[in-house]
């Protein structure tokens, strides 16, 4: 498993990608941060109390279901400070999901543990 934690560039909340090979690996992570995944075998989960989005993913996810995680992760940040989005100006919402899927992508390619 490969859990990498990231600042978020002027929005301030933490971004935690969390690569894993095995449902188990999974499970005792959330288990061991009281996460309740529900079922799911990638998911993403705000936790309020410590501002940090946790974006859960297996090894070798499908690009679709990356990309549907980082904008749940890009919901959550954009909620976290306030921010409101709309299709008429959506540069903020575009660059911080461009953002997040390459921290997602860099995460993924470094040598696990």
């Amino acid at each position: 498993m490969k859990i990498a934690k990231i600042k978020v560039p002027i929005f301030g909340s933490w971004l935690v990608l969390v690569n894993y090979k095995k449902p188990e690996e999974r499970d005792k992570f959330c288990d061991d941060i009281n996460i309740n995944h529900n079922g799911s075998e990638s998911f993403c989960y705000y936790k309020h109390d410590e501002r940090a989005i946790y974006i859960c993913l297996q090894l070798d996810e499908p690009i679709a279901v990356v990309a549907h995680e980082a904008l749940h992760a890009t919901n959550f940040i954009l909620a976290d400070v306030g921010a409101d989005h709309n299709r008429d100006d959506d540069e903020v919402p575009a660059y911080l999901l461009k953002w997040i899927m390459e921290q997602i992508k860099d995460a993924k390619y470094k040598d696990y543990k």
